[in-house]
Order: C-alpha cells, then sequence, then structure tokens
C-alpha cells in the first residue's frame, strides 16, 4: 500500500498529491476565516521541501499490493511529541484521490504506518477538515492538534 518513490516520475506525483492537500487545507482554511501565509503562498515547487531529507518519509499509496493504481500520497516525519513527550510519528499530509477517499483508505494507510513503525501518530489539522473526521473514526489511533 505505501510505495517508495522510485523515480522522476513518482517524485512529480508525489508532488501533485502534496499540492491537492494543501488546496484542501487552504480551503478549510479560508471558511474558517483564518490567514495562514504559509498556505496562501503556496506554490508546486514548495511540495518537494522536505525530500530527501534524513528525518522525512514521502509514499505514495496504492490501491493494491501490485503497486500499480496510485491513489494519493503520504509524507511524515519522527519527532519528539508534545503531547506525550515519547517519539511519534508526525503527519506532514495524507491526500487520497476524491475517487477513493469514500473508501477510508486513510485509515487504513494510517493503520499500516502505525503497525509498521509501531509508534504513535499525531496530526495537525483543521477543524472542520476530511482529516478530522477520519482521526476521529480511528479513535485514539491517532492524536490529533486542531488548528482553528
Amino acid at each position: 500500500m505505501l510505495l517508495n518513490i522510485l523515480n522522476k516520475d513518482n517524485l512529480l506525483k508525489f508532488g501533485e498529491y502534496k499540492f491537492l492537500a494543501v488546496k484542501e487545507s487552504k480551503k478549510c482554511m479560508l471558511d474558517s476565516n483564518i490567514e495562514d501565509h504559509r498556505l496562501l503562498n503556496y506554490e508546486f515547487d514548495k511540495a518537494f521541501i522536505h525530500v530527501g531529507e534524513d528525518n522525512y518519509m514521502e509514499y505514495l499509496i496504492t490501491l493494491d499490493d501490485d503497486f500499480t493504481n496510485i491513489i494519493g500520497a503520504i509524507e511524515y516525519h519522527t519527532e519528539i511529541s508534545e503531547i506525550s513527550n515519547d517519539e511519534i510519528i508526525f503527519i506532514d499530509f495524507i491526500y487520497i484521490d476524491k475517487r477513493y477517499s469514500d473508501n477510508e483508505y486513510e485509515i487504513k494507510v494510517l493503520q499500516e504506518l502505525k503497525n509498521m513503525l509501531n509508534k504513535q501518530i499525531e496530526i495537525n489539522c483543521y477543524y472542520n477538515s476530511k482529516i478530522k473526521k477520519i482521526c476521529e473514526k480511528i479513535g485514539r489511533e491517532v492524536y490529533t492538534k486542531y488548528m482553528l
């Protein structure tokens, strides 16, 4: 389900999905009457800012185990939690193509990541975002720091 970025085509696909994730966040931000200049001034080339950094991991998300049907992307890094003081996985973004997002693939990906790395997951999201609703379905599997 998680595919390493192996070539330029994969990298561009990752960038497209990250750009779409930022676009969704920007809509939630504007709907909440909040101004975050990082989102307002976001351009496509910024999608690659953490690619290659030691602490950051980027994956494409596939529909199946043969890795042919790419349906999204995720980026995360490890850090010390402000909540638990433990080393955690911090999700920078997760995006699933709208054609598949009703099937709760985000939940499957987050659970796979948690099982694979055996660490708690945290994520920032806007109170009115889709990812917030997904985190609520997971319950205690993911700690959510809401951005209001």
